[in-house]
């Protein structure tokens, strides 16, 4: 893993570039729906009415307000109103003064002020400003509701366009959406073309580790490993962690920011409780799909190996097979291998495709049940539409990122495997080591010298040689004479030294090869 790490520790400022990006593109993502609300909320129905808080008060409706308010309030409010005669040019509301009116200051907010003296002027009710606050306690979306349809009456009597009034609002806060969505597309772009690069940078690194490194074996871990592993592992292995690091980079950071942004938007809302459902069910189906699909990751990346090796001993050893007319054997033989690795690839995908129609199926259906509960909270004036609009994107985000969350967390099993196969090429030590070489005599005779040398393959029952001894100079000519598996090609490569021997010693010019 040491290694894997520090090839990816070279892109660090890259990765952390790709983190700035998925954080910009998140907050991009979960502030339009906040928008699409308020296209509903304000812009629609309170006619870009933003706050309760008047912006224009008749006199007859500000001593009405200045009357239910204690001394103190009563300062608050006269200090917030500037008096216009009648007459006189509003350039905000582009109208000229049909009467005396009082105008709130520029930056002023008295909606804690105003919220129950207006809810009980809208309402007219008669009971005192205490029993008010007790009896629309809770019900802060029929108060803003009943409050802002009465300024809107207040602005229709004194010859506020309001209509037009909700056209601006919507058409700065689309302006605002398109702006946002070209930012988030922007960041997006950039964020995938980074992680792309990454990852690709990143396998490139590894495959030239795995080349150099495999380069440098011996016979004896080529055939620990088998040139068909080394293949998939250089290859195959490989483009697994190159998926997982890009999914990483896309995913595995982009989903729980999404999913946490979206989680604190909705947290208070009365139908945050529908969220748990899904998370719930999401996190179940995952579970077990995990406990099945993983067993069978390991299982393919096997095959895969085993069907390599035999496609690799047919190519191979096709003028001999064809030699001994074999080939209805081998063909059996090739199609058992690929038979197991197609079995085992069906239930996986079959696992994997049925997952994600399921996923879809609980986000829709959640859907309908925020909207089927939602419709009585808004019948009961508790939510308001837009509200209920964004509460369903945020739904869906969340349910989105686990998802994405999810194809990653399967994708992982397999790279994992891949990782740990990859690991074990390079981290395998060298077999033969070489000690520091001893300059050879300056002579133009040569003698290679065997000294009771031993050496018996791996897993083997009895030696393959024992106790061989001779001397042979360079003006010799020697013959190796035994039948088929005696020794004879192991005896020229333990001198070429593909194998250390167990016992014994050859000499070079009374050297050790070693």
């Amino acid at each position: 893993m040491k290694t894997i790490f520090k090839i990816i520790s070279k892109y660090k400022l890259q990765i952390l570039f790709v983190i700035i990006l998925l954080v910009l593109q998140a907050a991009f993502d979960l502030s339009l729906p906040m928008f699409t609300s308020n296209i509903v909320n304000v812009g629609i129905e309170n006619s870009g009415i933003e706050s309760i808080t008047p912006h224009v008060l008749t006199e007859s409706e500000y001593n009405s307000i200045y009357n239910l308010l204690d001394r103190s309030d009563k300062l608050i409010l006269s200090s917030s109103y500037i008096y216009t005669k009648k007459g006189e040019y509003l350039s905000e509301f582009k109208i000229t003064a049909p009467t005396s009116l009082y105008v709130l200051k520029e930056n002023t907010n008295l909606d804690e002020l105003l919220y129950y003296p207006l809810i009980k002027i809208a309402k007219n009710e008669s009971i005192p400003i205490n029993e008010i606050k007790e009896k629309y306690k809770g019900n802060e979306s029929l108060i803003q509701s009943t409050t802002i349809s009465h300024i809107k009456k207040e602005y229709d009597s004194i010859g506020i366009d309001v209509n037009k009034l909700g056209v601006n609002y919507i058409i700065k806060t689309g302006i605002k959406m398109i702006l946002v969505a070209i930012g988030s597309l922007t960041v997006t772009f950039l964020s995938i073309y980074t992680s792309v690069r990454v990852a690709s940078f990143i396998s490139r690194d590894l495959r030239k580790k795995l080349m150099s490194k495999v380069m440098n074996f011996d016979y004896e871990e080529i055939n620990k490993f088998s040139s068909a592993s080394l293949i998939t592992r250089c290859t195959n292995d490989v483009t697994q962690v190159e998926a997982l690091i890009m999914m990483v980079l896309r995913v595995v950071i982009y989903a729980p920011i999404i999913g946490v942004g979206a989680i604190i938007n909705v947290r208070g809302s009365s139908l945050s409780w529908v969220i748990a459902l899904p998370v719930f069910l999401i996190l179940s189906i995952l579970l077990i799909l995990f406990i099945v699909v993983v067993p069978k990751f390991k299982k393919y990346q096997t095959l895969l190996d085993r069907m390599n090796l035999v496609s690799k001993e047919i190519v191979t050893g096709l003028p001999v097979i064809r030699a001994f007319t074999n080939e209805s054997y081998e063909e059996k033989r090739y199609n058992k291998e690929n038979d197991n690795i197609t079995k085992n690839g069906l239930f996986v995908n079959t696992a994997l495709a049925l997952l994600s129609p399921t996923l879809t199926f609980i986000m829709n259906s959640i859907s309908i049940l925020i909207v089927w509960v939602g419709a009585g909270k808004i019948n009961s004036g508790v939510i308001q539409v837009g509200s209920l609009i964004a509460l369903i994107s945020y739904t869906l985000q969340i349910v989105m990122a686990f998802l994405t969350v999810s194809m990653v967390l399967i994708m992982l099993p397999r790279a994992l495997i891949s990782i740990k196969r990859i690991n074990e090429v390079l981290n395998s030590e060298k077999i033969i080591k070489t000690k520091k070489q001893k300059e050879l005599p300056q002579t133009k005779n040569h003698t290679i010298e065997f000294k009771n040398v031993t050496y018996t393959y791996p897993e083997a029952a009895s030696p393959t040689l024992k106790n061989i001894s001779f001397i042979a100079s360079s003006k010799e000519t020697i013959g190796v004479i035994g039948s088929t598996g005696s020794g004879k090609t192991t005896l020229v490569n333990l001198l070429l030294r593909f194998f250390d021997i167990e016992e014994g010693s050859i000499l070079f010019d009374g050297i050790n090869i070693k």
